[in-house]
């Protein structure tokens, strides 16, 4: 519904006769339609003898419109790590000065996802702070954190979430289905590492022995 006053909003850079040129625009502004024009200009600022050309030949129609974005998903398939891959059961010691905290990250929209995590000690509420986060994953990507800032000889329990490139972000999702009083893991520097078992679940076996 806005007429176009022919200045131009985005330039691509420059390139050679012939070649396809390309300009990003964002700034979009979610629920409205957007028409758009294009025309050439060259080194010596010359324009194209067509000066301007209407995209879609559409009446003035929009040609796209900006969707809101949506939040992602809760993170699924929560899991807490030993270094060399394997699940650490509930409620289990380790002997390891960090641990490997996972998830699947999934959003409909597509956008790069990171995995943020809250880990307190047990008898510590938690407060939706974040602790940790993950490089980003694509949706339906697992996505990892090391994480480190541990105390010998303390049980821990911790939960997740996802958050997408634009800032939403998930609900958060408590980690082991068991009650908030009870330990997700502890850390024991003298506790003795566990052999694997055939109900541990990792990450496509990587690293395993």
């Amino acid at each position: 519904g806005t007429p176009f006053n022919n200045s131009p909003t985005g330039s691509s850079p420059w390139v050679a006769s012939g070649s396809s040129a390309t300009v990003v625009h964002g700034a979009f502004v979610d629920g409205i339609g957007y028409r758009w024009q294009a025309w050439t200009l060259d080194s010596s600022g010359t324009p194209s003898s067509v000066p301007w050309v209407d995209f879609g030949g559409n009446g003035g129609a929009a040609d796209f419109t900006k969707t809101p974005n949506s939040a992602p998903s809760a993170p699924s398939s929560l899991d807490q790590l030993f270094a060399n891959g394997f699940s650490i059961p509930i409620g289990t010691e380790t002997p390891e000065a960090s641990v490997i905290l996972q998830g699947i990250v999934t959003d409909a929209d597509g956008d790069p996802l990171i995995l943020q995590v809250e880990v307190r000690p047990v008898g510590f509420a938690f407060t939706n702070g974040v602790m940790g986060s993950s490089a980003a994953a694509g949706s339906g990507g697992f996505a990892q954190i090391n994480y480190s800032a541990l105390t010998n000889g303390t049980a821990y329990h911790w939960q997740a979430r996802v958050i997408d490139s634009s800032g939403a972000a998930s609900p958060w999702v408590s980690f082991g289905g068991n009650s908030e009083s009870a330990a997700d893991f502890i850390r024991n520097a003298n506790a003795a590492l566990n052999s694997p078992g055939s109900s541990d679940r990792n990450l496509g076996g990587s690293g395993c022995g």
